[in-house]
Parts: C-alpha cells; structure tokens; sequence
C-alpha cells in the first residue's frame, strides 16, 4: 500500500525550537549568470533529475517591467550535484514579438531541442447584431537555438468567446507537454468553474514532440475536478497535474497514473514523491504570532496512506510560506520563509526534529525562485534563481 506523507502549515501551539543548529551553509557559489534578465527567475523540470532556471529576458528599456513582452529568454540546466551548463538563450516567437497588446498568459517550455512558447491572445469585435465580443485563443511557437522557429499554431479546442484561458506546461518524456483550462469570464470571479460544472467551458492538453502536436480535448479520466488554477510539474521523475484542493500523478498524454493526494494550498503545495510514498508541503496562515519573527502559521507534518492520516500532525517550526523541499534517505528538508528570512528545517520521517531551523540568507515576497536537491541525508543543495544569477549553496548537517 503507497503512503503519502503530508508536510503543512496548521493551527498550533507555540514551543521552543531545539538548539543549537545541527546544519550549516558550508559553501556558496554563482553558477551562471544573465544580462538583461527579469529579477525573478524560475526552475522548471529538466531532462533527467535535474532542474532548468529560467529567466525571461528583456529590451534594456523594459528590464524591470513584467508588463512589457520578454525578448527571449535563458535557461541553465543543473544537476543534483551542482553542475551547470552555461546559459542558452532562445529569441521570443516572432508571432508574439509582433504583438501590440491584448496578449495574456505568456510562457515558455524549456526542451532539450527547442522553447516552446505559449500566450493567450485576445480579440475583440463588434457583430453584426452590433454587440461586442471578445474572443480568447491559445497560440504556441517553437523556436530553436539560433533563431530558427516553426510557424505558430492555435489550437482549436483552446479558443472560446468572453472567457478566459489559464495554461501550464513542463517538459517531459521528450516532448513539451500543457494543460489548458477555459472559464467564463466575469466582472467579480475570473478564475471559476471546474469539471463537471457548467462554470469550465474547455480543458485538455497539448503535447509538442519531434514528431508533431498532439492535443487532446477534454482531458482524458481526470479522477478529480480540474479548473483555471491547474498546472504542471515532474517530480521523481513523474508527471503531476496538480488543481485546487489535489494532485495526481499522470502520463505523457494526462491520463490518471496513480492515486491522487491531497493539495490545500492552491498556489503554495510542494511534493516530494519517494517509492511508494508521496510527501506535500503547503502553507496556510494561521493568525498565530507567538513568533513574531516566523510570521502566523506553523510547518507541520502528517503521514497518510491511500485511506487518510495514518498518525498526528507533528509540529516542526513556524513560518509564512514553504519555498522548496527534498527527502534524502530517512529525512526531509525543507526551505520556508519569514519576514526577510529563508530559513532550513529538517526533520526525520519519524517526525523528529534535527535542532535548531538555520537560517539560509534572505527572503523576498515573490523576487526569487528556489529548488532543494538532497545530496544524501547529510548533504543539501539549494538553489536560487534570482536577478539574472543562478547561485549554489552547500549545506551539511549533522550525521
């Protein structure tokens, strides 16, 4: 039978956190850097167990300013061990560059062969009954190292009229592979419906390979409701499709490949898949301030199997958001932030906890992207994509 083992921010008591810290930062270094980028960079699934930061790039009289449309972008691959390739840049569709406005949703899928762009494009029109539409269509663009590009595509199944389209996609199994969503859209809820009401208008997937585009509309067995906040992501080698209030691990054409676990932060739920055992972390404020300095939720942990908890939420620290975690052997690591501190907590999957949280640099809402890879169960890799840099920090912690 799988286990799930689920990490979360929940209601708790306040108690003093062991001491002193039983890990370290033992090292830091810069493995890429890139001019002109945006100062939020972002890690996406790489091919093999490694990640790709990627930053989108930006004409020097648009850095800073994440309304204007991106020039390109760069991706580093790293592997678990820290080693980086140096940065490929990709030119941005030239479909999308031509855009004057009225473009939404703009994204990238990083390949080993090419970048997949994807963005929304909206058109409005008056009928001949003389009342205004707006038509919403998801256009994707494939462009290779140098500058080469296919000619862009708009699927049919991803269009729909007074709507909106939310779209996701990673690399996986060779091939660039997006989940869509289409809602209608309203003056009070632009995010709404799921499946099987009649809020979703549209869902399915895209895949992109070297042999062609494949899309697939709706989305095939789905065992849970899926809306406008569903995306994507490979963990453990698997790929998950993850919507509001679950996620399930899927196969290269979305359909269901095992069972489902719970995600009750929507836009804040970490996974850590292991064999036979599935781990989420989350956040959700509590309105505890008893540590001023850890903000107003506590990180927690809790096993469950395929029928529910298997056992208690076991306290691990306070904290405001979860960034990155990882499992290496009995134990889990996990990066959160507070206030402008990221801090390290690492506890056994005993739900013992490995002394003192140790604080791992600075923390800003919504300026950095992270990624954790454990080394073994002593030794950590973190991650930062922030400002144009990719930098590597050691982390080691008692036996």
């Amino acid at each position: 039978m799988a286990l799930s083992l689920l990490v979360a921010l929940a209601p708790h008591a306040s108690c003093a956190r062991p001491d002193p810290s039983a890990c370290r930062v033992e090292g830091e270094r810069t493995l890429g850097e890139v001019a002109s980028a945006d100062p939020r960079g972002a890690f996406v699934p790489a091919d093999g167990e490694g990640r790709v930061a990627l930053f989108f790039l930006r004409e020097a009289t648009d850095a800073g300013n994440p309304l204007s449309l991106p020039s390109g972008v760069a991706a580093i691959a790293v592997d678990p061990t820290g080693v980086a390739t140096p940065a490929r840049t990709y030119k941005t569709h030239s479909r999308l560059a031509a855009r004057a406005g009225s473009t939404e949703v703009v994204g990238a899928v990083w390949t080993p062969r090419e970048v997949v762009w994807h963005w929304v494009e909206r058109v409005t029109e008056t009928g001949a009954d003389g009342v205004l539409r707006s038509e919403a269509r998801l256009v994707l663009g494939r462009v290779r190292e140098g500058g080469a590009e296919d000619a862009a595509i708009e699927p049919e199944a991803a269009r729909c009229s007074d709507c909106r389209i939310a779209v996701d996609g990673v690399a996986y199994d060779g091939a660039a592979v997006l989940v869509f969503a289409a809602a209608p859209e309203t003056k009070t809820s632009p995010n709404v419906g799921a499946l099987g009401t009649p809020g979703l208008l549209a869902h399915g997937t895209v895949r992109v390979s070297p042999q062609g585009i494949e899309v697939t509309s709706p989305l095939p067995g789905a065992a849970l409701p899926v809306d406008t906040s569903a995306r994507l992501d490979v963990i453990g080698g698997r790929l998950w499709l993850l919507s509001r209030g679950w996620q399930q691990p899927v196969d290269a054409r979305m359909r269901p490949a095992g069972a489902p676990v719970p995600r009750p932060n929507a836009t804040d739920s970490l996974l850590i898949p292991a064999t036979g055992e599935t781990s989420v972390v989350w956040t959700a404020l509590t309105g505890d301030t008893s540590d001023a300095t850890k903000g107003g939720g506590a990180l927690s942990l809790r096993t469950f199997d395929d029928r529910g908890a298997t056992g208690p939420t076991i306290r691990v620290s306070s904290t405001s958001r979860a960034l990155a975690a990882a499992r290496g052997g009995d134990r889990f690591a996990v990066l959160h932030a507070a206030g402008a501190v990221t801090w390290l907590s690492v506890v056994s999957a005993s739900g013992h906890k490995l002394g003192a949280d140790v604080a791992i640099g600075s923390a800003s809402e919504g300026a950095t992207a992270r990624t954790l890879f454990a080394r073994d169960r002593q030794r950590w890799l973190d991650l930062e994509a922030a400002n144009g840099k990719l930098v590597a920090r050691e982390i080691v912690c008692d036996p």
